[in-house]
């Protein structure tokens, strides 16, 4: 029989008939095969057509949007789909949502979670400890007062098979068929809700190895391995397949070559009458020339069109395109960037735009203490975010400011925490009497079951003292603020209640001290603080010109001291007071005292401090005496 006079009579509607062998004197061997997306077939006889309803876009969406699970009592027939309420709840309707009745507290906050397409369990007979969780194939997290966070990741499980990548843009339960399958490196193609079909340009990994040396790679046939090939250019001509080519070169290209090639460029001399008209030249992918020398190669790889360039693909999708090394050795590394207020990037292909909304409403949830979260960033939904209570109180709005109220045993309990500007927290909502009072920031402590914390107030964990300064809080009463201490680890100085100024004075220090008056000089350090070093100075003394930081200065000597200031002794300065009379100069100074340094570490002692030789040509003589 043909499967034109069989199918009429043979296959009902939803099947066609196939005849696999149309020899006349092969009968029965016709076959009904179930239309898509219903699996079956029969030979010579009408097929037994299986299809779950509850795979369809429609019927499953209808029934997860109400928080709800769409179930298919009888695979096969059809229009017999229906929604069921998730346990503890009880409901069903055949082609449509069911009213669910939900038992405990969930009877009254359902609508709390069926809005966000999820269902309301109530766990104990405490009170406000319900909570929405996601019903399958979502997968997320719950939370107790408020909708959870729950996502349908099309990836799971991989409908893109072997070696491809799968990503799901949009896992929101409105969305479907969005998961992006991709081919593996270096393949650059992909297809939106169905296996990409993968041809490999082998150029895409091996071009380098022609690029290296001024050719060109060229993959004629893309469903075959192995077969690239390096093509000689401009005055150069051969070929290899899958490795370099020895390329023969004319004109001046004979010698001159190897200055481009060294270079990844080509040689081209389109004169050969005209002495040096050589080019070297950028590869096509590249963009530039140079006569008779190697040239300078830059890709903008946003901006060029070549085979690794951008071209359209971020401009068609409305992103901007960045190429973060135009350089011509660096190919393959643009990106497309998603325009504000969107973010996302991607490199070589088309980025994956988010919008988070709270960017935008995130003020008004913070203002009040809340967090602002939106758990759905595509771009293609809006009015997904909501004001959520900080732990331990509980709620959510969308929206909205959320209406933040205490859970569990500490509904009853709170008072006597928040009474002392503490907070309550339940950790379990099965477990009875084990609500307890913790601190709140700034405070801190031990927590307390049932009763108030021990909670202490020290400032120094939210007060910063200055640089080199170390803070100190000696009474840390709740009830005692402004009194904690900043002490100078570095130099001098203390402050109450914030940063102290640190007195630094780098000419008490002997060693820099004694560069300066050993060469004759005045030690000065004009910004004496803890923050500010290495800047003390030698000066020269006397009316004698020239200073130096951290070090002795050479001294601007005139006259006759322009010779004569070496006979001077160490600590002493030359002067000639009229450099028009002859014989008029002098040393002058080379005083010190050595007490002035060291008087401290006598009266430690109750000691006075003797310097017998007070000149810089006499050190190390002070001492201590009673």
């Amino acid at each position: 029989a043909t499967c034109a006079t069989c199918a009429g009579s043979a296959c009902p509607a939803a099947q066609h008939c196939v005849d696999s062998d149309m020899d006349v004197e092969a009968t029965a061997d016709w076959k009904c095969v179930c239309l898509s997306p219903a699996m079956g077939s029969e030979t010579a006889a009408a097929a037994v057509c299986i299809l779950d309803e509850c795979t369809q876009t429609r019927s499953r969406i209808m029934c997860l949007s109400s928080g709800q699970a769409c179930h298919d009592p009888d695979l096969t027939s059809t229009d017999n789909w229906l929604c069921r309420c998730v346990d503890p709840a009880i409901g069903e309707a055949v082609g449509a949502p069911a009213g669910c009745a939900y038992p405990g507290e969930c009877a009254a906050n359902s609508v709390v979670c069926t809005q966000a397409g999820q269902t309301c369990v109530d766990p104990s007979e405490l009170a406000d400890d319900w909570k929405c969780d996601c019903v399958l194939p979502e997968t997320g997290t719950s939370r107790v007062g408020a909708p959870a966070s729950c996502a349908m990741d099309e990836c799971s499980p991989d409908p893109c098979g072997a070696r491809q990548t799968c990503i799901d843009p949009n896992t929101s339960i409105a969305s479907s068929n969005d998961y992006i399958c991709s081919c593996p490196t270096p393949v650059v193609n992909s297809s939106i809700g169905s296996k990409a079909t993968c041809m490999e340009d082998e150029c895409i990994v091996h071009a380098a190895i022609c690029s290296d040396v001024g050719q060109r790679c060229v993959d004629e046939n893309r469903l075959t391995y192995d077969d690239w090939e390096c093509r000689c250019a401009g005055s150069g001509v051969g070929s290899a397949i899958a490795g370099m080519a020895t390329c023969a070169y004319s004109g001046e290209c004979e010698t001159k070559a190897h200055i481009c090639t060294s270079q990844g460029q080509f040689c081209q001399n389109p004169n050969t009458a005209v002495a040096n008209g050589w080019t070297c030249n950028c590869m096509d992918t590249a963009l530039g020339h140079a006569v008779a020398q190697a040239a300078t190669c830059e890709l903008d790889e946003c901006t060029a069109s070549c085979p690794t360039c951008a071209n359209d693909t971020c401009s068609s999708a409305s992103q901007a395109c960045i190429d973060p090394k135009k350089g011509s050795t660096t190919l393959n590394d643009w990106m497309c960037a998603c325009q504000i207020p969107t973010k996302g990037t991607a490199v070589t292909a088309v980025a994956l735009c988010e919008y988070d909304e709270c960017t935008q409403h995130a003020y008004l949830c913070e203002a009040a203490g809340q967090l602002c979260e939106d758990f759905n960033t595509s771009i293609t939904s809006l009015n997904t975010w909501q004001c959520v209570c900080k732990p331990p109180k509980v709620g959510a709005e969308f929206g909205k400011l959320a209406d933040c109220r205490f859970s569990g045993e500490c509904v009853a309990n709170h008072k006597t925490c928040t009474d002392v500007g503490q907070t309550c927290v339940d950790p379990s909502s099965t477990t009875l009497n084990d609500w307890r009072c913790e601190c709140l920031p700034p405070q801190s402590g031990p927590n307390s079951t049932a009763s108030p914390a021990s909670c202490i107030l020290d400032e120094c964990l939210t007060n910063t003292c200055g640089p080199f300064q170390a803070c100190t809080d000696t009474n840390t009463s709740i009830t005692s603020s402004g009194d904690f201490y900043c002490n100078c680890t570095i130099g001098e100085g203390s402050a109450v209640g914030g940063a102290a100024v640190c007195i630094l004075d780098e000419c008490a220090n002997v060693e820099n001290l004694m560069t300066c008056i050993n060469a004759g000089q005045e030690c000065v350090d004009e910004t004496p603080v803890a923050t500010s070093t290495n800047d003390w100075m030698c000066r020269c003394m006397h009316n004698v010109s020239g200073e130096a930081v951290a070090r002795a200065a050479t001294c601007a000597y005139v006259g006759e001291c322009i010779l004569q200031h070496t006979t001077c002794q160490p600590g002493q300065t030359c002067i000639d007071p009229n450099i028009s009379v002859t014989g008029d100069w002098s040393c002058v100074g080379g005083h010190f005292d050595e007490c002035s340094v060291h008087l401290s570490l006598c009266s430690k002692s109750d000691q006075g401090c003797v310097d017998p030789n007070p000149t810089v040509s006499s050190l190390d003589d002070w001492e201590c005496e009673c």
